[in-house]
């Protein structure tokens, strides 16, 4: 069994949002290892950038990885919605942006450490290290091995 016959610019790794993307996959999957890009929204914007999501993400020139870039920085005046963003009318600033990989990990530390402070249910959960969004936490969600009843000796 033959391998792929690559192209001579196929790159298998590309470097965006200081994050390590594998050209091996389908472009539109492959965006998804940066932070702050989901299924939806990395298909939004190789629809957005002409590209085909279904193409290796090996495959695309620097020039349309350039574009890419710009528009995942700035999606909204790029063309895609509103409702697509995943920082609507951020707490203190109240502007619409696009977080994404060392940006995404900084607000969130900061919107745990928000609620903490303001001794929040969901921040004291989030401190405590349990289930924040009302799953059940008697038999499942435990760190340690198999729940179960030990028998007598």
């Amino acid at each position: 069994m033959n391998a792929p016959v690559r192209s001579t610019q196929f790159r298998d790794l590309l470097r965006m949002f200081n994050t390590n993307v594998d050209g091996k996959y389908v472009l539109g999957i492959a965006l998804t290892q940066i932070k702050g890009v989901g299924r939806r929204f990395a298909k939004a914007c190789c629809q957005k950038a002409g590209l085909d999501p279904n193409m290796r993400a090996g495959e695309i020139s620097e020039k349309d990885e350039e574009n890419l870039i710009k528009i995942i920085t700035e999606p909204v005046a790029n063309g895609l919605p509103l409702w697509m963003i995943n920082h609507q009318k951020e707490m203190e600033s109240g502007l619409n942006i696009h977080l994404n990989s060392n940006m995404f990990s900084q607000q969130w530390r900061i919107e745990l450490e928000r609620l903490r402070r303001a001794k929040a249910n969901r921040g004291i959960r989030h401190q405590n290290g349990i289930k924040v969004r009302g799953q059940r936490t008697k038999c499942t969600g435990r760190n340690h091995g198999v729940v179960g009843v030990q028998r007598k000796k």
